[in-house]
């Protein structure tokens, strides 16, 4: 393995671990963790003498130790914690896709003199730019290389584009 990949993979790992959380997860979190707090103190472990060749006892049971309601009690908050911030979790997400989908980014690509296909220009625009990408491919070439046969044919595609992105802008997809 080389150590490139060693390297991205603690510094990935890292970034994980430390990364900055939603305060719904930091909520959800902590409920599990008193669940399991107040659950697990709920059971006994005892262990008498030494198992390898002399008799002993190991129990592991409930004992009992904290009463049952509250108990219950805890459990009912902790449940209603976690609900709830799962709840909070999927509206702050539908939220954020909800804004995501109402910023468009326009590519209008042209394609002009020169008759070769070329990479794509959506390729090329970064993921920091947020938004749904819209590409719109303005072909004007006559396949005549370097040169214009016929000009007026050129402003078709051009005013059919400025319908196009009108449309886009207002979210109408005809």
């Amino acid at each position: 393995m080389r150590w490139d990949t060693v390297d991205f993979v603690i510094r990935s790992a890292a970034g994980w671990f430390f990364r900055a959380r939603n305060a719904e997860s930091w909520i959800f979190r902590g409920a599990v963790a008193v669940l399991i707090a107040i659950h697990g103190a709920n059971w006994a472990f005892s262990y008498s003498g030494p198992i390898w060749g002399t008799p002993g006892t190991v129990e592991i049971g409930t004992a009992g130790t904290i009463p049952d309601g509250i108990l219950w009690g805890v459990t009912m908050v902790c449940a209603l914690l976690m609900i709830g911030s799962a709840v909070w979790a999927w509206r702050r997400y539908s939220d954020e896709q909800e804004r995501l989908s109402r910023k468009k980014v326009f590519v209008i690509e042209g394609r002009g003199l020169r008759d070769d296909d070329g990479s794509p220009l959506k390729a090329a625009v970064p993921d920091s730019i947020i938004g749904t990408r819209m590409d719109y491919l303005l072909d004007v070439r006559q396949r005549k290389d370097g040169l214009i046969v016929e000009p007026e044919d050129l402003l078709q595609p051009i005013g059919t584009m400025k319908t196009w992105l009108h449309q886009a802008q207002k979210g109408n997809d005809r």
